[in-house]
C-alpha cells in the first residue's frame, strides 16, 4: 500500500537528516484514514495555515506552526518543513509539502544553545538575506486551465504563482531539493553527497495539459 511506502520514505527521511545534524525537532509521520480506501499521511492532527501573501502573517503563521508542532522536521536554523499526503491504495490523491524558513533563526539561540558556536549553524545563518517559502500542492479538485495546475509549486508570498510541477511530488524529491538548494554548500560542503534518502520506487503519472507544457514548468 503506498500510504506505508509514503510513511517509511519520510521516518528514512526524518533519520539522515538527524544523523547528519540537520534535523534537530521532528514530529514522526502516522497514517489514519480519512474515507473508504483513502488515507492520510500526516505528522499533526492541526491543519497549517497557507501564508495570505504580507511578511507580517508570515511570521504569525510561522509561530504557530512552530510552538503547535506543525512539522514534520525542524531544522538547524528553525526552518519547518511540512510532508502531508493523501492517497487511496496505490496512487497519491493528495498533497501539500511546504518549507517555512524562519525570518529570525537567532531567536532559537536561547532555545538550541549547543548550536550557538556550531559552525554549521553559523554558516547557515550568516547566508540568509530573505526568507523564501517554498510550497508544492497536488491538488486535482481544484484544476483550472491557465490558472491552477493540478501538481504546482509555489514561491514567496504571492498567491497566484504556481509554476506547473508535470506528476506528483514524492517526500524525498521535495526533501532533496530543500536541502540541496538552501543548505547543502553550507552544511555539507560543496564536494559532500545529499543524504540518503528512501525513494518510492515508481514514478506516479504525469498531469499535465498540453497548454502547460508548452510553458516553462518543473520536470521530474
Amino acid at each position: 500500500m503506498i500510504a506505508n511506502d509514503l510513511n517509511r520514505s519520510i521516518l528514512s527521511i526524518i533519520d539522515s537528516l538527524m544523523k547528519c545534524g540537520l534535523c534537530i525537532n521532528q514530529n514522526e509521520p502516522y497514517i489514519r484514514k480519512c474515507g473508504t480506501d483513502r488515507y492520510e499521511i500526516t505528522c499533526c492532527s492541526l491543519i497549517p495555515p497557507k501564508p495570505n501573501g504580507t511578511t507580517d502573517y508570515y511570521d504569525e503563521m510561522y509561530t504557530y506552526c512552530a510552538s503547535n508542532k506543525i512539522f514534520s522536521i525542524m531544522l538547524i536554523d528553525g526552518g519547518l518543513i511540512q510532508l502531508r499526503y493523501i492517497c487511496d491504495k496505490s496512487r497519491i490523491l493528495w498533497h501539500r509539502l511546504a518549507y517555512l524558513p524562519c525570518r529570525d533563526a537567532y531567536r532559537y539561540d536561547d532555545c538550541y544553545d549547543e548550536y550557538i558556536e556550531s559552525q554549521i549553524y553559523l554558516d547557515i545563518v550568516s547566508s540568509k538575506v530573505s526568507v523564501v517559502p517554498v510550497r508544492m500542492d497536488f491538488d486535482p479538485p481544484s484544476y483550472v486551465e491557465d490558472s491552477h495546475p493540478q501538481s504546482h509549486v509555489h514561491l514567496g508570498f504571492h498567491k497566484d504563482c504556481r509554476i506547473p510541477v508535470n506528476r506528483p511530488v514524492e517526500p524525498s524529491i521535495f526533501c532533496t531539493f530543500i536541502i540541496q538548494h538552501f543548505y547543502h554548500s553550507a552544511t555539507l560542503g560543496d564536494n559532500s553527497p545529499l543524504p540518503a534518502f528512501s525513494a518510492l520506487g515508481v514514478k506516479a503519472d504525469e498531469t499535465m495539459s498540453i497548454k502547460e507544457k508548452e510553458r516553462l514548468f518543473i520536470n521530474i
